[in-house]
């Protein structure tokens, strides 16, 4: 099948592809396309689920984004916003009762969207153009204080590729136990997403530490498609790294791997401004996408309510 061959899985943004979708959401996943598939122009992948025996379309967990996206060559804003409404009309409209889904959305797409009677929020990542910039003018964009912390940190610290073990397991629930943060998925899961995205060549984890045998201080699972490397999963070990030296030192290994691969980098976003600061001060800028809600009937906006952390931003 066209959709399942290599070089346009390759193409497509790796949270569209199927073995990431296989590997999140098995069985539960589907791709609508606009026409037959050798005329097809857009893809569109929804993960579908049955709550109070309605089907609903949603979003796999640790995905960024899904939507409507371009699978053909030189297709023009109106081509691409006309193959994304027809989906809707073909698909979604009749085969599902409401749809929840963030978006990476051209303009013409978001009005032919709007029209249809989707809702949309602006939701915010933070991207560093790390393919178009030098080590060194990477360095020169952090923060002044950031960049101490790297300085230091290169000066006491190892950072190595290492593998998942107990202390990532350790350090990523102490993560949120120290933003006073429920556990969003099992941390079994970071393992499963390792295995699958290094047997794939796609994804890799590293470590900072004072000695390289040593006690894992700070990790950051990365995974990456032919134009991002995703910031995925992280997490430090606060009570042995007060400062923050082994988080900073994993980002700018990370940052300086992103720029040998030729792809920029990408935080994977957070609307909370704590965290919205720490990456703004590697000198990440915001880039805006969109959560997106529609529903075929307007009562289920009522009972349908979206998740705080899903839906913050400005309502367009």
């Amino acid at each position: 099948m066209l959709i399942f061959q290599p070089e346009l899985q390759d193409r497509l943004p790796l949270f569209l592809q199927a073995w990431w979708l296989d590997l999140l959401a098995p069985d539960r996943w589907t791709y609508f396309t606009d026409a037959a598939e050798d005329e097809a122009t857009v893809l569109w992948p929804v993960v579908l689920q049955k709550k109070w025996g309605i089907r609903i379309g949603t979003m796999a967990c640790n995905t960024q984004f899904l939507g409507p996206y371009p699978i053909r060559h030189e297709i023009n804003d109106a081509e691409l916003a006309l193959g994304t409404a027809k989906i809707h009309q073909k698909h979604i409209a009749r085969k599902m009762v409401t749809v929840k889904q963030s978006m990476q959305l051209q303009p013409g797409q978001l009005n032919a969207l709007k029209n249809l009677g989707w809702q949309f929020w602006e939701r915010v990542t933070y991207r560093i153009n790390t393919s178009d910039l030098s080590e060194n003018d990477i360095r020169k964009g952090f923060k002044s204080a950031r960049r101490n912390l790297v300085r230091a940190a290169e000066k006491e610290l190892l950072c190595v590729e290492g593998k998942y073990d107990n202390n990532v397991e350790t350090i990523f629930k102490q993560t949120y136990s120290h933003r006073k943060m429920q556990v969003p998925f099992p941390a079994r899961l970071i393992y499963t997403i390792y295995e699958k995205a290094s047997s794939r060549g796609r994804g890799f984890i590293l470590q900072a530490r004072r000695q390289e045998n040593g006690p894992t201080l700070a990790f950051g699972l990365f995974v990456h498609d032919a134009q991002h490397l995703y910031y995925l999963i992280g997490g430090a070990d606060r009570s042995e790294d007060p400062k923050g030296l082994a988080g900073s030192l994993v980002l700018w290994n990370a940052l300086k791997r992103a720029q040998l691969m030729g792809i920029d980098f990408d935080f994977e976003g957070s609307m909370v401004p704590g965290i919205a600061a720490f990456f703004k001060s590697f000198g990440a800028k915001p880039h805006t996408y969109y959560n997106g809600l529609w529903d075929r009937w307007p009562i289920l906006r009522k009972m349908i309510i979206p998740d705080k952390n899903r839906m913050q931003g400005k309502i367009l």
